[in-house]
């Protein structure tokens, strides 16, 4: 079975888990995105300028369409429990999003551990006389947590992508130009950050085979 077989058989087991997980992950950047939005017009009453909503991008006019009811001189603050609002609900998703993912990672932890077990259980006497004690107790650790942490990694760039979509689309229909130049920096200080995460990996790899030779001399000089 190979790594990406092996990793796709656990998500199956926690559908409801990992669609939670990116739905609350994508209504906290939901939230964010809407909190920054008002953020702006608020600022301009503070200061004394009129908010003219007629050239204003059509998303701008939409968020914007719920005030234009409240009378003037409550406006301001309707809009500033408005952004309060969706400053608690960007929290409490937040929330609500750690508290199911130690949940699924707990779960996912306790299930990869026990079938890993049963396989060591159902192995023959051949397999041990091969395989280091000290091996064996790594990879029922630190590999599980490294796989553990890589369905985690799968589900944030899920929920990173459809976020990341609509607040492009939503860029594009404010200023094309604006978004293409902050596009264009995005892409750059990604490929600086490209470079440092290959000689992390690079470290990494060489960290878990001094973690591995570490541990089976342990193992075997504990155990005689």
């Amino acid at each position: 079975m190979s790594t990406k077989e092996f990793i796709l058989r656990f998500i199956r087991r926690y559908p409801f888990h990992i669609i939670g997980n990116i739905t609350l992950g994508f209504a906290g950047g939901l939230f964010n995105g809407v909190n920054t939005a008002l953020i702006v017009p608020i600022l301009l009453k503070i200061s004394g300028q009129e908010i003219e909503l007629k050239g204003a991008p059509p998303i701008i006019q939409f968020l914007l369409s719920p005030f234009d009811g409240v009378p003037e001189k409550y406006r301001l603050v309707v809009m500033l429990l408005a952004v309060i609002l969706t400053i608690v609900l960007k929290n409490l998703t937040t929330y609500l999003r750690m508290l199911l993912s130690v949940a699924f990672t707990r779960s996912l932890t306790n299930s990869i551990k026990s079938e890993m077990f049963q396989t060591l259980m159902d192995s023959d006497l051949d397999f041990f006389t091969k395989v280091k004690v000290g091996d064996l107790t790594k990879r029922l650790g630190s590999d599980t947590a490294q796989c553990t942490a890589t369905i985690n990694a799968y589900i944030n760039l899920v929920t990173q992508s459809i976020t990341i979509l609509l607040f492009v689309s939503i860029l594009i229909s404010i200023s094309w130009e604006l978004t293409l130049t902050s596009t264009l920096l995005i892409g750059l200080i990604a490929s600086i950050n490209q470079l440092f995460i290959r000689r992390s990996k690079k470290y990494g790899t060489l960290l878990n085979r001094e973690q591995k030779t570490y541990a089976i001399k342990v193992i075997e000089t504990l155990s005689g």
